[in-house]
């Protein structure tokens, strides 16, 4: 865990400080305000719907998988779609966590069933999530590959922002002078 938060940190700090101040340089400061803004729900509104994408990807997974890795534990084919869909119904992330964390897990009449669903529904989670990460992780790739192929490189981009930017700021200027 901590190698893969500190991998995050990392590719953090070398792609949001960059496409920033980028960003920021690329309007004239008179628009920097509007910028940040921008850019701040920009960013507000990738992290909700990566969340939403992943979450549902995760959900699919358990839907798809749970089922046939319960099916040691719980033999009676009834009985575990019943455990299944509480499983599946707890995990909804609009459900009330004090309804659905570690004081009301799963419950079973013999301790040995209860105990191999708890450890299939934990595996089959965690297999579940690195699904979810790994598909974000190809979606990232893609998204970079197509950054490179289609973004404009070098100093030409820069100084066609900063040729924009003076033409924005002359219209504004022949705009608010009274002889015009």
């Amino acid at each position: 865990v901590i190698t893969g938060l500190v991998f995050v940190g990392v590719g953090a700090a070398l792609c949001l400080t960059p496409i920033t101040s980028l960003a920021m340089t690329a309007v004239p400061p008179e628009r920097a305000g509007m910028a940040s803004g921008i850019m701040s729900a920009q960013r507000a509104i990738g992290s909700t719907v990566g969340f939403a994408v992943l979450g549902s990807i995760l959900a699919a997974a358990l839907t798809t998988t749970l089922s046939a890795h319960l099916a040691g534990a719980l033999p009676d084919p009834t009985e575990r779609k019943e455990v299944v869909a509480t499983i599946i119904r707890n995990a909804n992330p609009r459900a009330y966590s004090a309804e659905i964390g570690p004081g009301r897990p799963i419950q079973h009449l013999d301790a040995a069933t209860q105990k191999a669903i708890l450890a299939a529904a934990d595996s089959d989670f965690v297999e579940g999530i690195r699904f979810s990460l790994a598909t974000a992780m190809v979606l990232l790739a893609l998204v970079l590959a197509a950054g490179f192929a289609w973004f404009p490189r070098g100093k030409g981009s820069i100084a066609d922002a900063e040729r924009e930017a003076q033409a924005i700021a002359s219209e504004e200027t022949a705009r608010e002078s009274p002889l015009s």
